[in-house]
């Protein structure tokens, strides 16, 4: 990646709010911080995933990227354009340069259409092309995601998880996208099937050059998929930095617990934190760090001031007051303090 290449997607200070209301007029009497602040970038052939609990605001996040929720506030750039202020041409554009995966494709295929249609919906749909031409595109795409040409005549539910998923990519390779949007792609599948699905997403992304955004919580998934993470914690970014350096040196204590209780964890290694305790609500949000009622590393400035999302190393960006407040030199000394505390 070059340093003046641009993004192909920039994500600014974006929330989604939804209004609780009540009486007859439904008026707004509270809202779901569901997403709240946050902003982040992909470039051409990268891919960033967005980690954490149920309930912290990853799929929303897509969503709004998908163009199926519009953001509260803040801006989604593509192309140097703000997409919730495009023109019906430019938006059916982006709709067809990003795609999406969804996490079970049972749901995701219509299954009284046979494959070749189902592949070939997108091309009819958004380009000018012939009979012949389509049923050639398509026997293409079922070759480059692992199926036989001779599959497309058949019906989603004479194929096993895996190739559904297979199937799934097909449909949305066949946009020509520039960016597809991963939902837990490969959660609802066999173990035995996950290798070869990721396997076969990290080569179309090389060798077409598509950016991905993966939403997951397995971080053997993430971490093999992804070429950056972010961690989301009741809907802010609470950690950024390359998959390799924040899968071994995760700096913010809830990505140390999400690790550490991860299955690509060898025990006695690294920092142990135990997550207790479920995510807060975003209704009511917790003052302070949205983390610190669940912090073993807690201390006052948690619990009073929000803590800004900083850069402490090269790339690694977190907000957590043990690497970014004035109590910053107390690290140590805390994190003394928490393991003598995890050990008893």
């Amino acid at each position: 990646m070059m340093d003046n290449e641009a993004p192909i997607i920039k994500v600014s200070h974006l929330k989604k709010y939804f209004p609780i209301t009540k009486g007859i007029f439904r008026r707004p009497v509270a809202y779901v911080k569901a997403v709240d602040d946050i902003s982040f970038q992909i470039f051409q052939g990268r891919s960033l995933a967005l980690a954490g609990e149920s309930g912290c605001g990853k799929t929303t996040t897509a969503r709004m990227l998908l163009l199926l929720e519009n953001p509260t506030d803040g801006k989604i750039t593509w192309e140097g354009r703000d997409i919730t202020q495009l023109s019906a041409w430019h938006r059916r554009r982006y709709k067809q340069r990003t795609q999406a995966v969804f996490q079970d494709p049972s749901s995701s295929l219509n299954p009284r259409m046979r494959v070749k249609d189902i592949v070939s919906e997108p091309l009819i749909i958004n380009m000018r092309i012939s009979k012949k031409d389509a049923e050639n595109r398509v026997s293409e795409l079922l070759q480059n995601v692992g199926l036989r040409p001779e599959d497309a005549n058949l019906f989603p539910h004479e194929f096993s998880g895996g190739q559904r998923q297979r199937i799934a990519i097909a449909r949305a390779l066949s946009a020509n996208p520039k960016m597809i949007v991963l939902d837990e792609p490969v959660s609802s599948i066999d173990v035995s099937m996950r290798s070869g699905i990721m396997n076969l997403l990290k080569d179309l992304s090389e060798e077409f050059g598509i950016s991905f955004l993966v939403i997951a919580h397995d971080f053997s998934t993430i971490r093999f998929m992804s070429h950056e993470i972010a961690i989301m914690y009741l809907g802010h970014i609470v950690e950024q930095a390359p998959s390799g350096i924040l899968c071994t040196e995760p700096l913010h204590p809830y990505t140390q617990g999400l690790i550490a209780s991860s299955i690509m964890t060898k025990p006695g290694a690294g920092f142990k934190i135990v997550l207790r305790g479920e995510v807060g609500s975003p209704l009511n949000p917790p003052p302070g760090c949205p983390f610190h009622p669940r912090c073993p590393a807690v201390f006052s400035d948690c619990r009073e001031i929000a803590p800004h999302f900083k850069e402490v190393r090269p790339g690694h960006y977190v907000a957590c007051h043990l690497y970014t407040g004035q109590d910053a030199s107390r690290i140590d000394v805390v994190r003394q303090e928490t393991i003598l505390k995890l050990e008893r």
